[in-house]
C-alpha cells in the first residue's frame, strides 16, 4: 500500500491518459530512492482476450494534431487505468536506489496501490523549479515533491553524462487549433503553430522514465532462460550513414568537430562513435541556434533505426495471435522521450535468443534497454509488464510464460513506423490547409499569414528534380521544383546544386513563397526568391 506517499504526475497540458507517477526521497545511507509507479494495465487487459487482441492490432495510441486515437478503450485509457489525482489505482512499481553519482545500485518491483497527490503539467513543474532558482522559499507538499525529484535528477544527469549518452535536443512544432462552426457542425481548424522547447521539467521525467526502463531490462536480462521479453535495441550508425554525416558536417563547415581527442576514437567502436558525436554537439553550443539545429539534424539523420527484439528464452511462434504483423506502436508521448531520435527497424528471426550486442542501446549508452513506462499507450510496454510479473510470480497464470516472438517484435516495429508517418502526414496536411491560397492569389486561411508572403527556410535535401525546404517558423517541408528554376545543375556525388551561380546544399538558408498548398495530399510547392543565403 503506497497511497500515503506523495506521488505526482507530470504531463502535457492536454494529456488525458496518465501512465506514470513519480516519487523521490533521499536515502538514509546516501544517494536517492526513486519510485516510478506505472498503471497496471495487465490487471485489466488479460493475455489472449478479445481486448488484448485489439490492443495488439492497434499497437499504440496515436497522438494526432487534433485528436487521440487510443490503443485501449477510453473507459480504460482515460479512467480506470489512468493515474488520476486523488483516486486509488493499481500500479506496477519500480523502486530504484541511486548513489550520489546517479548509478543504479539496487532495484525492486511490486504490485502496489497508489493515490496520486497532484497532477502537474510540465509548465507548472517548471514554475516550481524557476521559483527555487529565484530563491523563493515558500513551499507546500507538492513543491517539495517536485524539488526532491529535481535532486534525484541531478544525480541521474551526472550518471548519464558519465556513461556518454548522446544529448540531442530538438524543438517540437505543434499545430495551434481553434474551433469554428461550419453550418451546424463544429470543427477544429489550424491557425498556426507553436514551438515547444525541451525544458528542465521535461528532462526530469524523461531521465526518470529511462531509469525505470533500465532497471526492468536489467532484471529481466539476468533471468536468462526464465523470462522472455521485448527489448529495445539501437545500433551504431552504419558506415554509409556515417559517411553521409561527414558530408553534411563538411557542408556546414563543422568537420573539425567530428574528431574527438582522447580515448575511443576508432570509427568501428560504439564508444568512440558516441564520443565523436558528443564533440560535435558540444562544439556547436556557442555557434547560434541555427547551427545547433542543423548539427543535431545531421546527427539524427545518421542514426540507425531503433527496433524491438525478442530477448531471453527461445521465441515461440506467436500463440494467441501475437505473432501476426498487424500491430502499430508509437514513441513515448507527451514529452516523455527516450533519446532515440529514430523510428524502429526490423525484428529478428523466430527461435533466436538475444545475440551479443542485440538489445544494446547506442544513443543512450546502455547495455540493455526496454520500454516499460507507457502500457496505456504502447503494446510493447504491456508485454514487458507481463514478462516482469510472470518472472516475479506476481501475475495471473496466463503470465507465467508470456509469448515473446520475433514476429510480435516485427509487428511492433512496422506499426510504430506507420504511426509516426501518419502523425507527420496529419500535421503536414493541417498546416497545408492553413497555408492554402484561396482562389488563386487571395488571402490564405490563416488570418495572420498573407498570400504572397516571403518565408525563411532551410534546405534539408537536394535531389535531381529539385530540393526540399523546411519553413523555419512552421516546421513543415515543401519542395522547390527544378522546372521553376533557370539553369538548375545538380551534382549527385555531393548532393548539392547550383542555381544562378549560388550553391544549394544541406543547411543553405533561402527565401521562398508558397505556390501551391494541397491539404488533401499534404503537398507544399514553393517558389525560390532572390536573396539565397549560405
Amino acid at each position: 500500500d503506497m497511497r500515503t506517499l506523495d506521488f505526482v504526475t507530470i504531463d502535457g497540458e492536454q494529456a488525458r491518459d496518465f501512465d506514470d507517477a513519480v516519487h523521490a526521497k533521499r536515502h538514509e545511507e546516501g544517494g536517492w530512492l526513486v519510485r516510478v509507479a506505472i498503471a497496471d494495465v495487465a490487471h485489466y487487459v488479460r493475455s489472449g482476450s478479445r481486448l488484448d487482441e485489439e490492443a495488439r492490432l492497434r499497437g499504440n495510441s496515436r497522438y494526432l494534431a487534433d485528436r487521440v486515437v487510443p490503443m485501449l478503450p477510453p473507459r480504460l485509457s482515460e479512467d480506470l487505468c489512468s493515474l488520476r489525482a486523488g483516486e486509488d489505482r493499481p500500479c506496477v512499481m519500480a523502486e530504484m536506489r541511486l548513489d550520489a553519482a546517479g548509478r543504479l545500485q539496487q532495484s525492486r518491483f511490486a504490485r502496489v496501490a497508489v493515490r496520486v497527490r497532484a497532477r502537474l503539467t510540465y509548465e507548472g513543474a517548471q514554475e516550481i523549479l524557476d521559483r527555487r532558482e529565484r530563491g523563493e522559499e515558500e513551499r507546500g507538499d507538492t513543491e517539495e515533491a517536485v524539488l526532491r525529484l529535481y535532486g534525484a535528477w541531478r544525480a541521474l544527469a551526472r550518471g548519464r553524462s558519465e556513461r556518454g549518452a548522446l544529448e540531442i535536443t530538438r524543438e517540437e512544432h505543434v499545430a495551434r487549433l481553434e474551433r469554428c462552426s461550419d453550418g451546424n457542425e463544429e470543427t477544429l481548424r489550424c491557425v498556426g503553430v507553436s514551438v515547444l522547447r525541451s525544458r528542465l521539467s521535461h528532462r526530469i521525467i524523461e531521465d526518470t522514465m529511462i531509469l525505470a526502463n533500465v532497471a526492468v531490462a536489467e532484471h529481466l536480462s539476468k533471468a536468462e532462460g526464465k523470462a522472455g521479453f521485448v527489448a529495445r535495441g539501437h545500433e551504431p550508425p552504419s558506415l554509409e550513414k556515417w559517411q553521409g554525416l561527414e558530408k553534411d558536417l563538411a557542408t556546414l563547415g563543422l568537420s573539425s568537430l567530428l574528431v574527438a581527442e582522447g580515448r575511443g576514437t576508432k570509427a568501428g567502436e560504439a564508444e568512440g562513435l558516441r564520443s565523436r558525436l558528443r564533440s560535435v554537439l558540444a562544439g556547436v553550443l556557442d555557434r547560434g541556434e541555427r547551427v545547433s539545429f542543423l548539427a543535431s539534424e545531421a546527427i539524427l539523420r545518421a542514426q540507425s533505426q531503433a527496433r524491438y527484439v525478442a530477448c531471453g528464452v527461445a521465441a515461440r511462434g506467436g500463440s494467441g495471435g501475437e505473432g501476426k504483423r498487424d500491430g502499430e506502436n508509437k514513441r513515448d508521448g507527451e514529452g516523455k522521450r527516450d533519446g532515440e531520435g529514430k523510428r524502429d527497424g526490423e525484428g529478428k528471426r523466430d527461435g533466436e535468443n538475444k545475440r551479443d550486442g542485440e538489445g544494446n542501446h547506442f544513443a543512450l549508452a546502455l547495455g540493455c534497454y526496454c520500454h516499460f513506462t507507457s502500457p496505456i499507450r504502447r503494446y510493447a510496454d504491456l508485454c514487458v509488464h507481463r514478462s516482469l510479473l510472470g518472472l516475479l510470480g506476481l501475475g495471473e497464470d496466463s503470465f507465467s510464460s508470456p509469448s515473446v516472438s520475433s514476429s510480435l517484435c516485427g509487428g511492433l516495429v512496422e506499426s510504430e513506423r506507420s504511426a509516426v508517418m501518419l502523425e507527420r502526414l496529419v500535421f503536414q496536411r493541417m498546416l497545408c490547409a492553413c497555408l492554402a491560397v484561396r482562389g488563386g492569389g487571395g488571402d490564405v486561411l490563416a488570418g495572420d499569414v498573407l498570400a504572397g508572403e516571403v518565408f525563411e527556410g532551410i534546405v534539408m535535401k537536394v535531389m535531381g528534380f529539385g530540393f526540399f525546404v523546411r519553413l523555419t517558423c512552421w516546421g513543415i517541408e515543401g519542395v522547390v521544383l527544378r522546372g521553376s528554376l533557370g539553369g538548375y545543375r545538380y551534382r549527385r556525388s555531393y548532393e548539392d546544386a547550383e542555381v544562378g551561380g549560388i550553391r544549394i546544399a544541406f543547411g543553405t538558408r533561402v527565401w521562398v513563397r508558397i505556390k501551391e498548398s494541397d491539404a488533401v495530399s499534404g503537398r507544399l510547392e514553393l517558389g525560390l526568391e532572390s536573396g539565397v543565403r549560405a
